[in-house]
This record gives C-alpha cells, sequence and structure tokens, in this order.
C-alpha cells in the first residue's frame, strides 16, 4: 500500500508484529498502529504478535509501476520468530519483482547478516534490494557501520532514526537516513547532531535523507538544516526517471 513514510513510496507486510530490542523501540509506531487496527482490520488480529501472512507474497507482483518498497514496516523480517524458509520466500519475490526497488530494514544485525551470508553465499544481494541496518546513537552506529561493510550488498545503508544521541558516519556506506523521534512521548534530538552527520556524510559523499523532526511538539517532514532540506536517493538518473515520473 501506499506510504506516508518520507523516504519510501510503498509498504509491503508479509510479516506484522515484533518484540522490543533496543532503546529504539521505546516508542514504536507499528506497535501502536498495530493495537489501533486489532478490532478493525483481520491482518491484525494477533496486535503485535509476530504473524506471517502468506496470502501477502505476491503483492508487489501485481504493482505495474516501479516503486520505492518499505517491507515490513509494521514488524521485522529478521526477527527470531520468521522462519528461514518464509525469510526465502519474501527474497523469492522481491528477486523477482527487478522493477521495484526493496529497502529491507532492521536492528537485528547478527541474524540479517547470517541470512544474508547464506543465502548469498555465491553471489550478490541483487541490486535492486537494498540492505539497511538501523541505529540509535554513537555505540549503536558504529556496529551496525562494521556489519554494513561486511556485507555484499550493492546498496548498503544507515538509518539513524530514532536518532537519541549524538552518532558520526565514517563508514562508506551507500545511504544514510536521519530522522527524530515523533509521536506520544518523543524524545528530542539536539540539530547539532544532526550537523555533525551532515558534515560526515559530505566528507564521505554519502547520500543524505533527513526526514524528520519536531519542533514546538509538531513533527516537521523533511526539515531544513541551516537552509537546505536533503531528501537524497543512492539511485541512478534512469532510476530516478522511472520511480518518480
Amino acid at each position: 500500500m501506499e506510504s506516508k513514510i518520507e523516504w519510501t513510496q510503498n509498504t509491503w507486510n508479509p510479516v506484522t508484529g515484533c518484540t522490543k530490542c533496543s532503546p529504539g523501540c521505546d516508542n514504536c509506531y507499528a506497535e501502536r498502529m498495530a493495537k489501533r487496527l486489532q478490532g478493525m482490520q483481520p491482518k491484525y488480529r494477533n496486535g503485535f504478535r509476530v504473524t506471517l501472512h502468506p496470502e501477502c507474497l505476491d503483492e508487489p507482483k501485481r504493482w505495474k509501476k516501479s516503486r520505492l518498497v518499505f517491507p515490513c514496516s509494521m514488524s521485522d523480517l529478521f526477527h527470531a520468530e520468521v522462519p528461514d524458509q518464509f525469510r526465502d520466500r519474501v527474497f523469492d519475490t522481491m528477486e523477482e519483482c527487478e522493477q521495484h526497488i526493496f529497502q529491507v530494514l532492521t536492528k537485528r544485525y547478527a541474524i540479517a547478516e547470517l541470512y544474508l551470508k547464506k543465502r548469498y553465499a555465491r553471489k550478490a544481494v541483487p541490486s535492486h534490494i537494498w540492505v539497511g541496518l538501523t541505529a540509535w546513537d554513537d555505540r549503536s552506529s558504529v556496529a551496525a557501520q562494521k556489519v554494513l561493510m561486511r556485507m555484499k550488498a550493492g546498496i548498503r545503508f544507515l538509518s539513524l532514526e530514532p536518532l537519541l544521541g549524538p552518532a558520526r558516519v565514517t563508514q562508506p556506506v551507500d545511504w544514510v537516513i536521519i530522522g527524530g523521534e515523533s509521536g506520544p512521548g518523543a524524545r528530542p534530538m539536539d540539530e547539532a547532531w544532526v550537523r555533525n552527520i551532515v558534515t560526515d556524510c559530505k566528507r564521505l559523499g554519502i547520500p543524505l535523507f533527513y526526514k524528520q523532526r519536531i519542533a514546538n511538539g509538531r513533527k516537521i517532514s523533511m526539515p531544513e538544516i541551516d537552509g537546505k532540506t536533503y531528501g537524497e536517493y543512492p539511485i541512478t538518473e534512469d532510476q530516478k526517471e522511472r520511480l518518480f515520473a
């Protein structure tokens, strides 16, 4: 379905539900949404318990227009309760749908690295399947970048959202997302942290997407930092024309 998440266009949820595994999960938007939808949509009958939806596996095959797709926006594909056999089916669909770009994002670095190493032992992850890791402060960012640099994916990205403390980008990853926390109980993000990451990305030549922040209690989408917005992607001009035409 079409998404309001600034850095993607469609979400696709063959898995829903998750469990908290980091400080970045404390105010999880997906948990709030799943609980709100529990009595309204059969897909969320289990609330935020991990649930597989094999009936959704073929959805991207029916989308004629090329899209940026965020798989498992309401879960984590690399949650321990998702069996590898089901992950295989998700990746089978992604590999088949070369017209789309899939932005796979996880907080579970070890499971993701092990699975991708096994599935792509003799070849690289296809270029239209991007692999991203979420971090929320300097310590998690350092760990995420180390894992990303070991991966063979063509596009490896770092999502610093929600950014809960200072963090630096020191490795030549292919894309960086920054976002402050939003929603009830949102924790503050210092613009100095953002400025440092902008400086790092410029120095390393990394496309940057600054997604959101909270100002005076209100969410600002695509905010300016020092008079400039950042909505960059690691894509070619041909891809840009195909996706955003």
